[in-house]
């Protein structure tokens, strides 16, 4: 995760709500200091932070962390979002039979 990308949106979404920095700490039950430090990327909040943050400010996980975290995809799944739709379904069923053979 990018910690200077976290802040930055948190301080985004904060700024669009014509919130200052103390008026959402309250709002979160943190310091301002702290929710500086977060905007600045010096520290991620920890998950209850980071939801009384996105409640104060009426904002959803997703849309904060959209640009944020680093999803790396493998070779496998590269090469399987390039295959015709019939030959992904095909090979879904092969692997959907497998699992359930190895299930018993």
């Amino acid at each position: 995760m990018d910690n200077l990308k976290l802040g930055m949106k948190i301080r985004e979404c904060r700024q669009a709500r014509h919130l200052s920095q103390n008026e959402l700490a309250e709002k979160a039950e943190i310091s301002a200091r702290y929710l500086g430090d977060i905007e600045r990327g010096a520290k991620i909040p920890k998950l209850s932070t980071f939801i009384n943050l996105l409640n104060a400010m009426h904002v959803s996980a997703d849309y904060v962390l959209m640009d944020v975290l680093h999803v790396q995809q493998s070779e496998l799944e590269v090469s399987f979002e390039y295959l015709p739709p019939e030959t992904k379904m095909k090979m879904l069923e092969v692997l959907e039979t497998m699992i359930r053979n190895f299930a018993n």
